[in-house]
């Protein structure tokens, strides 16, 4: 697919997004002599056991999406037939480079210490996947899982609907519960593990989610989601892009300069079919391959009134996000993603056009080009940094703590930390001072939800006078500001068209 090869061929930063989402369904876990064993509403399921873990793969959280269900809000699966063998993840939704001959995809995930132990129950982390809502999944290394298990933690993952298929706003459709079908599907897998994890060894009041990339904008999604309200204690959203311009519906208020998400999913339909004029009998008849194909670059949510409101970070100044602890940032580097995104140089200039000079002479531009550093740093602030350093801001309109961070870990031949590099980072056993450190931070806040603790530089949320970043570079330090010029024109930009 688009993203695998973006990370295999251009940049190092990005082997994260492929080693956590996108890693093959090949690699496996090696059984113990015993077989787990977990009771649900639904039936028996079974797992494998090795090193201490209990592995449950592939368990299904929803009926599958096929027939007259596609474009549905996901549905509470059937009984299964018990006992139920959890060995094998489900395969991939529908995406490039992939198997996309069916759509019975959505699978959920749990990896828990051994439940013999004798231990409480545990703090909970639900990881999302990334991938531009073209790509990913659940499907995690056993590395990653034994990295996180191990300190203990219950570790989930899921799939949800990509592409068209997940995010579709066609007028031949009826769609009285939104047109964000990957949201809805985020819901469900979070109502089904507050409904279950507690069988498997995890508190349910100590649910906290975290993603990267559209992973981290998931968290964002999720945190002003009506329909999310509850189903989570801390929230961790790893560049995000809530500040972005999305898609929207006449569900939503207007906004001016918003893209209208009936004229591009139309012509998702019209790629995706070859007619000029397609009707919900060929929306249906279609295949998922050729709505795969319909798509060029990333895929981005649609503000519809019902499942997502309005824009996450207009709802997160308004108040109106769920009240609980909540980290987000972004990477010095984020813009490397820029060649893939779809976004044109042009588009860029529109965006930044109130501002104009200021942009030009802080960021260099010159040559309009989709490889141009200048763009790519552009890119990298406006769409990721930008997001973690409003958002947080924000949370003071609830009385919970923002933190805010800055990664920048990085070596000499590159010109900073790319984008997913820091989820890398976070998954990766190994790790320099800075990386442990960060590693800390996010266990502490998954137990507790509060990043300090003892022999960290403390790390203080934003402030009134919207101050206070914690950076990850050679150590991890304090900073009150971070590029306090690119992002305040980048903020007055935002402003600008948020509040025209």
């Amino acid at each position: 697919m688009l993203f695998t090869l973006f990370c295999r061929q251009r940049f190092r930063g990005c082997f994260s997004v492929l080693f956590l989402t996108i890693s093959s369904l090949s690699c496996g876990y090696a059984a113990g002599h015993d077989t787990p064993e977990v009771t649900l509403a639904s039936g028996t399921v079974t797992g494998q056991h090795a090193d201490g873990i209990d592995f449950y793969r592939g368990m299904p959280y929803a009926k599958a999406p096929v027939g007259n269900l596609r474009w549905q809000p996901p549905q509470t699966p059937d009984a299964i037939a018990s006992p139920y063998a959890a060995n094998s993840f489900f395969p991939p939704c529908p995406q490039r480079g992939k198997d996309n001959g069916s759509e019975d995809r959505l699978g959920i995930n749990v990896f828990s210490p051994s439940a013999d132990d004798g231990q409480t129950a545990r703090p909970v982390l639900v990881w999302i996947h990334g991938g531009g809502y073209v790509g990913g999944s659940g499907d995690l290394d056993p590395k990653v899982v034994s990295h996180w298990v191990n300190q203990g933690l219950v570790l989930v993952s899921f799939n949800y609907r990509l592409g068209a298929l997940g995010i579709f706003a066609h007028p031949a459709l009826s769609q009285p519960d939104g047109v964000n079908y990957s949201v809805m599907d985020m819901v469900a897998a979070l109502s089904w593990v507050q409904d279950n994890i507690a069988k498997f060894g995890g508190d349910s009041a100590r649910v906290t989610i975290a993603g990267g990339s559209a992973g981290g904008m998931a968290v964002q999604m999720l945190m002003v989601t009506p329909q999310a309200e509850g189903l989570f204690s801390g929230a961790i959203s790893q560049s995000g892009y809530g500040t972005w311009p999305l898609p929207r519906t006449t569900g939503a208020l207007p906004l001016q300069g918003s893209p209208d998400a009936v004229t591009l999913s139309t012509a998702i339909a019209q790629r995706a079919t070859g007619a000029d004029k397609v009707s919900r009998e060929q929306l249906y008849q279609t295949s998922p391959e050729a709505f795969v194909n319909g798509i060029n670059g990333f895929h981005l949510p649609v503000a519809d009134g019902i499942t997502l409101p309005d824009e996450p970070a207009r709802l997160f100044a308004q108040g109106k996000q769920h009240a609980v602890p909540y980290i987000s940032g972004g990477n010095s580097y984020d813009g490397n993603v820029y060649p893939y995104a779809g976004v044109s140089p042009q588009r860029m200039l529109t965006l930044t056009a109130s501002a104009a000079d200021s942009v030009q002479k802080a960021y260099g531009l010159g040559e309009q080009a989709l490889t141009a550093l200048p763009f790519q740093h552009l890119f990298g602030d406006l769409r990721y940094v930008l997001a973690g350093m409003v958002t947080t801001g924000a949370m003071q309109t609830v009385q919970q703590p923002g933190y805010r961070y800055f990664y920048d870990v990085a070596d000499e031949s590159t010109p900073g930390a790319g984008h997913a590099s820091e989820t890398f980072a976070l998954f990766n056993p190994a790790g320099d001072d800075a990386v442990k450190a960060m590693q800390a931070y996010w266990r502490n806040f998954i137990r507790t939800g509060n990043p300090n603790g003892q022999g960290l530089p403390e790390w203080q949320p934003v402030d009134k006078q919207d101050k206070n970043w914690m950076v990850f570079d050679k150590t991890a330090h304090a900073e009150k500001e971070v590029r306090a010029k690119k992002l305040g024109i980048l903020r007055q930009i935002y402003q600008t068209r948020v509040n025209p």
